[in-house]
């Protein structure tokens, strides 16, 4: 109950202090002005302003980057990515304003796509092991995870004793005494392991210490017990709430990591720093300032498709998410939260909330949950009990589970076409074409210049959608387009005859409620 109570709040403060950023952030850019790209890379920025506004110019641009012009609403810049390096480019708005936007081109970014894996949050809470945290490392490769894409494993909350030792260090708690071993049989597997820890007094359960006014001990640690992620969350904050003390206790372990691995002789690329403060202070705006590569936008994710009064549903997480849109990119990422695919309401945490209602998605709505994390490029992060995807009963998770939809949720967050569009190296997210309250249509961005769609029926009935392809802006106009369906695999076709459209052509197509369908252009 802490914790949802804590959680209502801060799903409170992100409607409050919408309006008081944008007045703030007024004389900047409404996108990112701290980017990323490895060397050599196609790169992306979108310049979106806020109304009224316009870029007129952008001066400094490397060498290969230039100011596109060619869509209504924003310019960007496109190109192929610098040597590696530190540059700085300068964007001048009307009335002669000007932006400096930091430019970062390294070989060793931490995050250069969304990372994948599991988290143990949802499906075990408090039964966290070793003994669970290997089983969970060997359904990776039973159950073709690794194969797709998934590589990291994160243990969450209640991993340690509920206070410090006399040296002031944490302490593993019982169920984890052989630590060490442990991490090495992850990294056996060639899987990478993260841990958890809170940027207040203690962690969000109470369980177990946070690391404020300890992070150089903690980061040490954490370093030395070779762990490649460290989630960080922001319950029971002692140094204040605004978004500047949020920032302030962020960089604090951001600095911290930052030293413990030069001290260890590690490079950026070994570690990952994942903030999780749940969108209310807008991350977006600061958390690449802290060193972190990707933070949580939204309230805790919840195993419904409506969840009004936790603001974790599908419906409310897109609601958040559709609007952020331009402060994404390459190791700086907008995180929705954990997927809920899979659970079928046998979690512990997602099960709250719901307003009366079962929790659990359904085949549609799941689509939707996979479909739209990836249009977001939203790091992918399982929370179901992955171990029992094969159908046997299970009790790891304290319950014994029958997953029935095992076969179907493995089809869903296994399919590489669709995991493409979270990876693909251009970094953008999915920006709205047409949002209505019965449907929202994305296009998205993707490096090897064919974009993908994404269709969802938002509403409660079966509709036909229709999409005019002239309001692509990322097609290109007057060229000739085939569409590949994602989900299925295949080319539109009618008998044995490729469908082709022009940008001048619309299509309609028919989405079950709830459901999302996605294409990519060819």
């Amino acid at each position: 109950m802490r914790r949802i109570l804590f959680l209502l709040a801060t799903f409170a403060l992100v409607v409050g202090i919408g309006a008081q950023n944008v007045k703030e952030q007024k004389a900047a850019l409404n996108s990112a002005n701290k980017v990323y790209s490895l060397p050599g890379k196609p790169f992306m920025h979108k310049l979106v302003t806020f109304a009224g506004d316009e870029v007129t110019g952008v001066e400094g641009l490397p060498k290969g980057l230039k100011l596109m012009t060619d869509r209504p609403g924003y310019k960007y810049i496109y190109g192929k990515a610098p040597a590696a390096g530190e540059y700085k480019y300068t964007v001048t708005l009307n009335g002669g304003r000007k932006v400096d936007v930091g430019f970062t081109v390294s070989k060793d970014l931490a995050q250069p796509t969304p990372f994948m894996g599991v988290l143990t949050w949802n499906a075990f809470q408090s039964n966290i092991s070793s003994d669970i945290i290997k089983a969970i490392a060997d359904g990776f490769d039973t159950f073709g995870l690794k194969e797709a894409g998934y590589d990291h494993m994160c243990i969450d909350d209640e991993w340690a004793k509920h206070d410090r030792g006399a040296d002031g260090r944490l302490q593993w708690g019982p169920k984890f005494q052989d630590h060490e071993e442990l991490v090495r049989y992850v990294h056996g597997k060639d899987l990478k392991i993260g841990t958890y820890s809170d940027a207040g007094s203690y962690t969000c359960s109470g369980a177990q210490p946070g690391s404020y006014g300890y992070e150089d001990v903690d980061a040490e640690d954490f370093v030395k017990w070779d762990f490649d992620l460290l989630k960080y969350d922001f319950c029971n904050s002692i140094g204040g709430d605004t978004p500047e003390d949020a920032e302030k206790a962020y960089m604090a372990m951001g600095t911290a990591l930052d030293k413990a691995m030069k001290k260890a002789g590690k490079k950026p690329s070994d570690f990952k720093f994942y903030m999780c403060e749940w969108g209310g202070r807008k991350p977006w705006l600061w958390a690449a300032n802290t060193g972190a590569t990707c933070w949580r936008c939204t309230p805790d994710t919840r195993d419904y498709w409506d969840d009004k009064a936790n603001g974790g549903g599908v419906l409310q997480v897109l609601a958040i998410m559709k609007e952020i849109w331009p402060y994404q990119g390459v190791n700086r990422w907008n995180d929705a939260d954990m997927l809920v695919v899979g659970l079928h309401g046998t979690g512990y945490p997602s099960n709250a909330g719901g307003a009366g209602h079962k929790p659990g998605l359904n085949y549609e709505e799941s689509l939707t949950n996979f479909g739209l994390w990836c249009m977001f490029a939203s790091p992918l992060t399982l929370s179901n009990n992955i171990t029992n995807l094969d159908g046997k009963p299970n009790d790891l998770t304290g319950k014994t589970v029958v997953n029935k939809d095992y076969a179907t949720d493995l089809a869903i967050i296994t399919n590489k076409e669709v995991i493409a569009l979270d990876q693909d190296p251009l970094g953008q997210a999915g920006e709205p074409i047409y949002d209505t309250k019965d449907y929202i249509v994305m296009q998205k961005d993707m490096a090897d210049g064919h974009p993908a769609l994404s269709v969802t029926n938002l509403s409660g009935i079966g509709r036909n959608i229709r999409v005019k392809l002239s309001d692509l802006t990322a097609l290109k106009a007057g060229k000739t387009y085939k569409m590949r369906d994602l989900w299925n695999h295949c080319f539109l076709a009618t008998g044995k005859k490729v469908n082709k459209y022009t940008t001048n052509d619309e299509f309609v197509i028919w989405v079950p409620a709830h459901a999302t369908y996605l294409y990519r252009f060819y």
